[in-house]
């Protein structure tokens, strides 16, 4: 029987967590380091779910490489959006080229064919002011901002920053500080042109998804998916921390907020979250820590929290050499380094060295392929196969675009895989209980 140790949710519809240590107990010798798997779990979805008010903005790359199919699927996708949307949203639409116009200012989804006529008279145009563009859709969703809301700017596009401020690092930092006001931040990158480092980057200090849009087709699709995650939101403002006598080191790329908390993804119906710790106790400490989980649920306003105790005992080491190893905790470690290979994958391929780009994968996919067939392991087997595919044919940006994508949705959400409901089932679920009435 392997260690976990389970928090009792607190009341009717709470969230819980478990923490799964690799190990049941540490040796006697020297430092003590506990791989620890840690999985969060919202509440079930009930008869009848609390649909959360949006507060959204879409930033839509119109530059001269949107002109045709790009722009049509793009503004299908938009359109999308709109039917899906009720008088109790908010929607803003910003386009960008070398200019930024607000053609939708940010007001309630009460009027829908006449933002449907707006939308159908967006024509492509120049260069791309990224970053201008996500600063007036950040602007668009400040002026609407509610706590009880999901605030989220969605940026697309197809190019490289090159008009205004096109520093990565100043870009991020600017759509970070949004993200700690309350403003996330999704991008999905269209085509093979994008700079899907920046991207990732942007949707990863803006706590937001990245996708990679490789056709038009795709579009309408990958909207669904981002306002189904949107709508099965139950709680945001997730924050990890935890007291030990050692060290905590992340291995799961997450960002820390302004407390040193762990910042995670927001809580979804049917989505658990799943991140690695490494804690490195020295030598004569008992091997403890406290973790603490906090959150901001939407249905009541109100902001909850509970904590779970780690406690493991110190064995002689040949005693704990004996020990088996958890296999759900070996098989995240090695989602972790499939996810890492990924990131590395990404750098190398967009510094030409996809020689080493293919070892990565190889590697990596080696390694899963080891694992017992699983939802989780089976679809990061798809994921590296088909990168592996790619490379092998030269397509070298693409398999790069879908590296950053997959890379940063294991780092992000960790989870989707464990999901009960899909975001595309979710959202017909709740039209079919009444809540896009």
């Amino acid at each position: 029987m392997f260690a976990r140790f389970f928090s009792t949710p607190s009341g009717p519809g709470a969230a819980d967590f478990e923490l799964l240590p690799l190990r049941n107990g540490v040796g006697d010798q020297g430092d003590s380091t506990i791989d620890l798997l840690v999985r969060i779990h919202p509440p079930k979805l009930g008869q009848k779910p609390e649909r959360p008010s949006l507060n959204l903005c879409l930033v839509l790359d119109r530059s001269g490489s949107m002109a045709g199919a790009k722009l049509h699927g793009m503004l299908q996708a938009a359109h999308g959006v709109v039917d899906n949307l009720t008088s109790q949203d908010y929607l803003a639409v910003v386009v960008f080229d070398d200019q930024v116009k607000t053609i939708i200012p940010s007001q309630l989804v009460s009027n829908p064919a006449a933002l449907h006529r707006i939308l159908k008279g967006v024509e492509h145009g120049g260069s791309t002011a990224l970053h201008a563009g996500w600063l007036e859709g950040a602007t668009q969703t400040a002026h609407k901002l509610d706590p009880g809301r999901l605030n989220r700017v969605l940026v697309l596009t197809d190019g490289e920053a090159n008009v205004g401020v096109v520093e990565p690092d100043v870009i991020c930092s600017d759509v970070n500080g949004a993200a700690q006001r309350g403003v996330s931040c999704t991008t999905l990158g269209f085509g093979d042109g994008y700079n899907e480092v920046l991207l990732r980057s942007m949707a990863s200090s803006g706590n937001g998804n990245h996708y990679f849009v490789e056709t038009p087709e795709q579009l309408p699709g990958i909207f669904n998916q981002e306002l189904g995650g949107l709508v099965s939101t139950i709680a945001q403002q997730v924050r990890l921390s935890w007291e030990s006598a050692g060290s905590v080191q992340v291995l799961t790329s997450l960002e820390k907020d302004e407390k040193g908390r762990l910042r995670l993804n927001d809580l979804m119906v049917g989505n658990p979250i799943v991140l690695l710790l490494r804690l490195t106790v020295p030598a004569g400490k008992v091997p403890q820590a406290t973790f603490r989980l906090e959150y901001q649920d939407l249905a009541t306003r109100s902001r909850q929290s509970q904590t779970e105790q780690l406690s493991l005992p110190v064995l002689a080491r040949e005693e704990w050499l004996k020990l088996p190893l958890n296999p759900e905790v070996q098989e995240e470690l090695e989602l972790w380094q499939a996810a890492e290979a990924r990131a590395e994958a990404t750098m190398a391929l967009r510094q030409g060295d996809n020689g080493r780009a293919r070892q990565l994968i190889d590697d990596a996919l080696i390694r899963i392929q080891q694992l017992p067939a699983s939802g989780r392991s089976l679809q990061h087997r798809s994921q590296l196969e088909e990168l592996q595919s790619d490379i092998s044919n030269h397509r070298f940006s693409v398999a790069s675009k879908k590296a950053a994508m997959q890379s940063h949705s294991y780092s992000y959400s960790s989870s989707s895989s464990d999901s009960d409901l899909t975001p595309d089932e979710i959202l017909r679920l709740l039209k079919e209980q009444g809540h896009f009435d």
